[in-house]
């Protein structure tokens, strides 16, 4: 895959230095870019992400570039109120400027719409890390799916930090049992031991949650591994596992606000 980090470093110094008109030009291709990568986004997460004005866009919908999608559901922060997928024109248009080969056309039938609410919160707080310059690049679901591993847990992104080292994602807006989070913890241990990431930051909404995994995560702590049985219910092994002293400095774990 093209390393889009150094990507995005020469497309910054480029804008730095280019007329207004083909800072436009570069901000457009910038969301075309970013709604490539992840499949759909938002016009309001997809101009965070590129620009510091709104505009971009609302200007590529009405050059027929990007179509809009209305969703079904309530309405929150983070579900969106409709969908913004790039058309043939559109991925015509990048297709000049990068390799599109890697990745397939994303469409609206191709997006999971049992889990808007949770994958547009994740790509809100990518866009939000972006902007503020605490991440310098990403891996989106889309391009981490091809190097999925059983038993590792798939983060929901992985975020390029400043000192090039990778952050998994672990965004949780829903209840989890006791037995979802202890799995998920080995799972995220596992990830961390097979060098796959450097580190891994939970964002959550409950408090409780918080606790529960900064527990999980304590040096000696010991959990209780869970699988599933022939009547596909979860239930306890005989086996265990202990935090390492390591775990709790590579684990993070933030309140969504």
């Amino acid at each position: 895959m093209k390393d889009m980090s150094a990507v995005n470093e020469a497309r910054r110094a480029a804008l730095a230095s280019c007329s207004p008109l083909e800072r436009g030009r570069q901000k457009d291709r910038s969301a075309l870019l970013w709604l490539w990568r992840w499949g759909w986004s938002t016009s309001t997460t997809t101009d965070l992400a590129v620009t510091k004005q709104r505009g971009v866009v609302k200007r590529l919908v009405d050059q027929k570039m990007i179509e809009y999608h209305e969703t079904e559901g309530y309405r929150d922060i983070y579900y969106p109120a409709r969908l913004a997928i790039l058309t043939k024109k559109g991925c015509d248009l990048l297709g000049e400027t990068f390799d599109l080969s890697e990745l397939k056309r994303p469409t609206i039938e191709n997006v999971p719409t049992h889990q808007l609410r949770h994958d547009h919160a994740v790509q809100f707080w990518t866009a939000k890390k972006l902007r503020e310059g605490v991440i310098k690049n990403f891996i989106t679901p889309r391009e981490l799916a091809r190097k999925s591993t059983n038993g590792r847990k798939q983060p929901d992104a992985i975020w390029i930090m400043p000192d090039s080292s990778k952050m998994g994602v672990e965004i949780e807006l829903t209840h989890k049992k006791a037995y979802e989070k202890s799995n998920m913890v080995t799972k995220m241990q596992r990830l961390l031991e097979a060098g796959t990431v450097d580190s891994i930051i939970i964002v959550t909404k409950s408090k409780a949650a918080a606790q529960a995994f900064q527990k999980l995560i304590w040096p000696g702590t010991r959990r209780t591994e869970w699988v599933l049985n022939d009547e596909r219910k979860f239930v306890r092994t005989a086996t265990e596992y202990e935090a390492p002293d390591w775990l709790i400095d590579k684990i993070t774990i933030e309140l969504l606000p």
